[in-house]
């Protein structure tokens, strides 16, 4: 039986109006992620807020990540994705479909993810990130 679960991460940021950065991990789960959505803090972050979601291939954040889902200049609306990558054939080349199209599928995970704010206020926290997640 396939379980659906939601994983939440709360990022506070430090530093001045404009600049201030923090980044956050996910508790470690496994799965497929079907969607990722962008969660204004309560006190509302500036429009130049950029949230990028990263996985963690082998658990550490500094290390082999893979770039999930960037939300740029975003502030006071929730925001959510459904992110894809192409499929390759284990030697770097594209999948193909029948009529030429790129194949694509859901990122997955065996570690979690990490996230990392920029350009925002200090505020406890800035953003939170929903990940939707099948297991």
């Amino acid at each position: 039986m396939t379980n659906i679960r939601s994983y939440k991460v709360s990022i506070n940021t430090t530093g001045g109006a404009g600049v201030a950065t923090g980044e956050a991990d996910s508790v470690p789960f496994a799965g497929r992620i079907l969607s990722v959505e962008y969660i204004p803090g309560p006190t509302s972050p500036p429009a130049t807020t950029d949230v990028t979601a990263f996985i963690t291939r082998d658990g550490d954040k500094d290390t082999n990540v893979e770039t999930l889902s960037t939300f740029t200049n975003v502030s006071t609306a929730n925001v959510k994705r459904y992110p894809k990558k192409e499929v390759d054939d284990g030697a770097g080349t594209s999948l193909a479909a029948a009529n030429k199209t790129n194949v694509f599928a859901e990122f997955t995970t065996a570690h979690g993810i990490h996230v990392e704010v920029a350009q925002s206020d200090a505020l406890s926290p800035a953003a939170i990130v929903e990940v939707i997640v099948e297991e």
